[in-house]
């Protein structure tokens, strides 16, 4: 009597591998917020008085210096519910290595105080005053921002004939381990063709 040989079905491991695959990655999609809405408005904002680092190079870099500055505020007992970076050049025409940016706290008490506020070395301050802004509200990752929030805000800035500035500055405010709101500030001005 002869025995059959050994055999597995292909569909037998691609079936259950492709829905791994697709199980885990809606998994952190919805985990970073990818099926969240972004909430786009246009509003002036500020001042906005900053405790800053400087920072060159490629903006995904920038975590180390926020969290620098956010230490230091924690050491200080002053607020840094908000913390932020503020990116100024567009990566689409801009070296990585030259990116310039830099990042911190939201200075929540008063301008006096802020005056009065006396820094590390390699720290700065700096108030940015009330300008008009195309703002976008998303509660998820800033990690997915460039590819979810950014197409929609640009999108809505063209809609709208405005002008932007080449700068984007991101507030942050954590809630938990798990949840966060990310608050995208696009500086713009009306372009003459929209009267």
């Amino acid at each position: 009597m002869s025995r059959k040989p050994f055999s597995i079905r292909l569909s037998y491991i691609i079936v259950p591998l492709l829905f791994a695959i697709g199980y885990f990655a809606y998994h952190v999609l919805s985990y970073t917020g990818a099926f969240r809405p972004v909430t786009i408005s246009q509003k002036k904002a500020g001042p906005f008085r900053m405790i800053l680092k400087n920072h060159i190079g490629a903006y995904h870099t920038m975590s180390p210096v926020i969290e620098d500055v956010e230490q230091w505020a924690k050491s200080k007992n002053i607020d840094c519910h908000f913390s932020f970076g503020h990116y100024l050049d567009n990566p689409e025409n801009t070296e990585e290595v030259r990116l310039r940016s830099y990042g911190g706290c939201i200075f929540q008490d008063s301008a006096a105080a802020f005056e009065n506020l006396v820094l590390p070395e390699g720290f700065d301050k700096k108030t940015l005053p009330e300008k008009n802004y195309v703002t976008a509200l998303f509660e998820g990752s800033p990690g997915i921002g460039p590819l979810k929030v950014y197409p929609q805000i640009l999108e809505y800035i063209e809609d709208h004939h405005l002008i932007k500035d080449e700068s984007v500055m991101e507030i942050y405010e954590i809630h938990s381990q798990n949840a966060m709101t990310t608050t995208y500030y696009f500086p713009i001005r009306e372009s003459s063709d929209s009267k």
